[in-house]
């Protein structure tokens, strides 16, 4: 790979680090605002807003200049996202069903999230992550379950 290609891939693994930061956290501090609007008007576009990612516009070519480990750690992490972004675009739950699997959901999110950033390189030199699974609610581990087992968004 030429200097050119590598610093490419270095800004393409910075980027999508500091996206699944910035989703994360998002999801995390905006859960009472977001879920209050659920309850109050049932509307759905600031939770897909958030849930928007760099990703989905990523080229192919520019992926190619990922490792294999780093693409998987990044498709692990966006099906999660993809899951919660179903859920959100069609879901008609009362807003505590929402919370249990909103909660459910953002903790394996923000371990995904951990691992696929950890896997791209970290975040820029001196910044930590703006969150971390054991401030997630239910304290990140307990929320922590397997997939449903149809493999769509919802919980059973």
């Amino acid at each position: 790979m030429d200097e050119a290609s590598r610093e490419r891939a270095d800004r393409l693994r910075l980027l999508l680090a500091l996206e699944i930061d910035r989703v994360v956290h998002a999801l995390s501090t905006r859960q009472r605002f977001l879920l209050r609007i659920w309850s109050r008007d049932r509307l759905r576009q600031p939770f897909l807003a958030t849930l928007f990612t760099r990703w989905e516009a990523t080229l192919p070519a520019d992926l190619a200049l990922l490792t294999r480990e780093q693409l998987v750690a990044l498709q692990a992490f966006h099906e999660e996202v993809d899951d919660l972004r179903l859920y959100f675009g069609y879901t008609e739950d009362m807003p505590s069903t929402m919370h249990d699997l909103y909660v459910k959901r953002v903790a394996r999110m923000a371990k995904l999230g951990a691992s696929a950033v950890h896997t791209l390189g970290g975040l820029p030199e001196g910044r930590p992550l703006r969150w971390s699974i054991a401030d997630m609610p239910l304290g990140g581990e307990e929320a922590l379950g397997e997939a449903p087992e149809d493999g769509g968004p919802g919980e059973e």
